[in-house]
């Protein structure tokens, strides 16, 4: 059940659905079922065709409830017109046609962005930019190019699975828009939010621990720009007004190896990368560096190798596979789903425990199960992930601290109404 709150966070919002079959319609059923005002463009006459296909119209309403319809020629000048009215007041546009339809119907987000400045455009496509990017796709393939009909069916016998994963699970991360999340952590006119980099000094059983250590300060301007850097390299500064020194640190923590979480392992010392913790063993888990050994298209412009070539070169990483207790009281949990090797550190002391979260949840805005970063590889598994971590934190009533939330770093889980939120008072 949708909660009066969650659903008054979006009763504002107008959507325009070009959908058919499921990802389209499973996209803005969620934003209908949050009370947006979703209306489906159909074709005239055959409308959507899963309203007669299976055998019933069931299958039509599970992915239709709660919108309106509309009957529209988009090739039909008069039908263009139509669009063009409901487009100038329209909040999102959601569709999952075959590649470059919209634009051969003069529609592509340029030419509605040219109608209407503030639309978002969700659009979903079988694939992401790249050889097979003109190609349509249904669940079938999709399922057995990732591999999911060969865990369900018979050995050598791959079978598709009941329902339509790929187009349910792909809609469901395109449905937080902007206009959602603007509301709690205002863009700049790039689209960049302001974020913390907030690493955690554990002194524990006469050792320094230290969780994470930033962005460091290895960039040009240029990268500093692309960023929003404002300051760089803060990390060391700021220990060394505690009175701690980097040889003063015996273990670094790094929660996985993406540039912003482990850029300050290594430091430039006239033009030569050096390790930042010369006394300090490194801890990451194997299924992370194996990741940043390979990475793919997609995540490797975060993984840069001058953060942790220079502790191999120095023998001084070390790998763990899975839970793992470094020292008493202080334990690596993996939480995976930003990345499959990603970990989340766990801090127990005198009855109180605290959770380091990193980006498993970033910031208290995203604390809602759905709300989950577009920068995360696996969104799915974050948000199994996040249900079980969810389940301790409550039964153990762990406080929580937030790696990238520039204002409130620290907080505590309630639920209530059927919504995760931090409460009010923490």
């Amino acid at each position: 059940m949708i909660s009066e709150d969650s659903a008054a966070l979006i009763s504002d919002l107008k959507v325009l659905e070009l959908g058919h079959i499921v990802a389209g319609p499973t996209a803005s059923l969620l934003l209908a079922q949050m009370g947006a005002d979703v209306i489906k463009i159909e074709r005239p006459g055959s409308g959507d065709q899963a309203r007669f296909s299976r055998g019933n119209q069931g299958y039509f309403l599970a992915f239709n409830s709660n919108k309106r319809s509309i009957e529209l020629n988009m090739k039909s000048p008069k039908g263009k017109e139509a669009f063009v009215r409901l487009l100038k007041n329209a909040d999102i546009i959601i569709d999952n046609y075959g590649p470059g339809v919209l634009k051969r119907m003069g529609f592509d987000f340029d030419e509605m962005s040219k109608i209407n400045p503030r639309i978002i455009h969700c659009s979903i496509k079988g694939f992401l930019p790249g050889p097979y990017e003109e190609r349509t796709l249904l669940d079938e393939p999709a399922q057995i190019m990732g591999g999911l009909a060969y865990m369900t069916g018979p050995p050598g016998m791959p079978l598709r699975a009941g329902a339509s994963l790929i187009d349910i699970g792909g809609a469901m991360f395109g449905v937080i828009p902007k206009v959602m999340w603007e509301k709690q952590m205002p863009s700049d006119p790039k689209n960049r939010i302001r974020l913390g980099l907030n690493s955690l000094l554990i002194k524990v059983n006469g050792k320094n621990i230290l969780v994470d250590t930033g962005c460091g300060g290895k960039y040009e301007p240029r990268e500093r720009e692309i960023y929003g850097l404002a300051e760089t390299n803060r990390l060391v500064s700021a220990m060394n007004n505690l009175g701690i020194h980097v040889n003063d640190i015996d273990i670094v923590i790094n929660t996985h190896f993406h540039f912003d979480h482990c850029g300050g392992n290594s430091s430039l010392v006239d033009d030569q990368v050096v390790v930042t913790f010369p006394e300090a063993e490194y801890i990451v888990q194997q299924k992370e560096f194996e990741e940043a050994l390979s990475p793919n298209e997609r995540n490797r412009a975060n993984y840069l190798n001058e953060n942790w070539e220079v502790l191999l070169e120095s023998g001084q990483l070390s790998l763990i596979d899975g839970e793992a207790e470094i020292v008493t009281g202080v334990t690596c949990l993996p939480t995976p789903g930003h990345t499959l090797g990603h970990q989340s550190v766990l801090v127990e002391s005198q009855n109180q425990s605290l959770l380091y979260l990193a980006d498993l949840c970033p910031t208290q805005v995203h604390v809602p199960l759905p709300w989950i970063m577009a920068y995360d590889l696996y969104p799915r598994v974050t948000l199994e992930t996040r249900r079980w971590i969810y389940e301790k934190v409550l039964k153990n009533q762990w406080t929580l601290f937030f790696e990238h939330d520039p204002d409130h770093p620290i907080g505590l889980l309630d639920y209530s109404d059927g919504r995760y939120r931090i409460r009010p008072e923490a």
